[in-house]
């Protein structure tokens, strides 16, 4: 089950930018998983709240993927699907001067 944490400053994102990017989240994943076990939350961050190297970072969004009991089998899996997230991301974050950073967790199936 994936599940997208999105923490940006609170006026990154409308709320049609937030359906479109949780519909292309969710597309990532339909060939292989049921569409309601896709999960995609957004944290908006007032102004000081987030700070990188000691210094506030009010032009940050912080992607976090957990995948639950799901592992990508190779380096070339990994590379496709963090190419994927860049390709969802960048129009939203990147392309209006934000500075992002994105990280993938996986759980074992156990």
């Amino acid at each position: 089950m994936p599940l997208w944490q999105i923490y940006h400053p609170e006026p990154a994102f409308s709320d049609a930018d937030k359906r479109a990017i949780a519909q292309k989240v969710t597309a990532l994943y339909q060939d292989f998983l049921p569409r309601f076990y896709v999960n995609v939350f957004f944290h908006a961050l007032p102004p000081g709240s987030a700070y990188l190297g000691g210094e506030p970072a009010d032009d940050f969004v912080r992607v976090t993927i957990d995948h639950i009991a799901r592992a990508m089998d190779n380096d070339a899996e990994q590379q496709q699907f963090l190419r994927a997230c860049t390709r969802i991301l960048h129009p939203y974050i990147a392309a209006r001067g934000l500075r992002w950073e994105l990280h993938v967790d996986e759980t074992p199936f156990s």
